[in-house]
């Protein structure tokens, strides 16, 4: 189990690192939106092994919101 909660992070922060990046470009934000849009983020396995990671539609909302917001 540990070594495909390894795997997921690893492949996570490649596509997004929040440790090292704020500033995103318009097509990042797009891929985050659909992301979002998709319910492919938050992973499946991950909100399974961690419910509190579950996004409200008002989470959504307000991610996708920034998303398009180009801010």
């Amino acid at each position: 189990m540990s070594w495909l909660l390894v795997r997921d992070v690893v492949r996570g922060r490649r596509q997004l690192n929040l440790s090292h990046q704020w500033n995103f470009p318009e097509t990042d934000r797009g891929d985050i939106a659909d992301a979002i849009h998709n319910h492919s983020m938050p992973p499946r396995a991950y909100v399974w092994m961690h419910p509190e990671a579950r996004l409200s539609d008002a989470e959504r909302k307000l991610i996708v919101d920034w998303a398009d917001s180009g801010e």
